[in-house]
């Protein structure tokens, strides 16, 4: 939208949620962006992980975090890195 203010997250993340619907002036994606989640972190392979993010799903840090924020981690409590809750697959004793 030229001559609307720049959109912030879209400058820091080279995306937004609200796509073509945003009020702010999206521009052309500026070369060297890392490539982001749908949460708009950094998706920086080669990297060390975001241990809180791989324990939670989500990243205090958000786009200026270091680290890398693989795109397939789910806002699960239990992924603990990907992990199933219940390796044992059973529903009970018996």
């Amino acid at each position: 939208r030229e001559g609307q203010p720049d959109c912030s997250f879209y400058l820091k993340t080279g995306d937004c949620k609200y796509g073509m619907s945003c009020k702010f002036n999206h521009p052309p994606k500026p070369a060297g962006l890392p490539p982001a989640t749908s949460q708009g972190l950094p998706v920086r392979e080669g990297r060390e992980n975001c241990s809180f993010y791989m324990k939670t799903g989500v990243c205090s840090f958000g786009p200026s975090c270091k680290f890398n924020h693989p795109p397939d981690i789910a806002a699960n409590p239990f992924n603990g890195g990907g992990g199933d809750p219940n390796p044992g697959g059973g529903g009970g004793p018996g």
